[in-house]
């Protein structure tokens, strides 16, 4: 992720005491609408804490992640835009990879297709 949009993130999640899973699963559900998946909360927090992160809303941290957590702080300056550069680039591999499958390219690109037929004939529409 650009430096940029890394402290933009930085800024956001001071913000919220919650600030880490909240964004992650924002970046979670805006990755997944790119390439037509679904995900709803619960499915975001799963991924959130099978790779290794916290999900602040439980607030059961062991005692070996505050400390983690402590030390990312330090070494890392703010873990939450490791958190998320780390997610983001997880599922776009993730989902790069599914796409090596024929089938679903195919059907991603027709949905990519109907989606920009539709917008045409919207502007189409717009401009009569």
């Amino acid at each position: 992720m650009s430096g940029k949009i890394k402290q933009n993130f930085k800024l956001l999640s001071s913000c919220f005491e919650k600030g880490s899973t909240i964004l992650s699963i924002e970046i979670i559900k805006a990755i997944s609408k790119i390439y037509n998946k679904s995900i709803n909360n619960e499915e975001c927090i799963n991924l959130i804490e099978s790779l290794g992160y916290t999900n602040e809303f439980s607030r059961e941290d062991s005692a070996k992640r505050m400390i983690e957590k402590f030390f990312a702080d330090v070494f890392y300056g703010n873990r939450t835009s490791k958190q998320i550069d780390y997610i983001a680039n997880y599922l776009i591999h993730k989902y790069n990879k599914e796409m090596e499958n024929d089938e679903i390219f195919f059907k991603y690109l027709n949905e990519y297709r109907k989606t920009i037929n539709k917008a045409i004939i919207s502007l189409k529409e717009f401009k009569d």
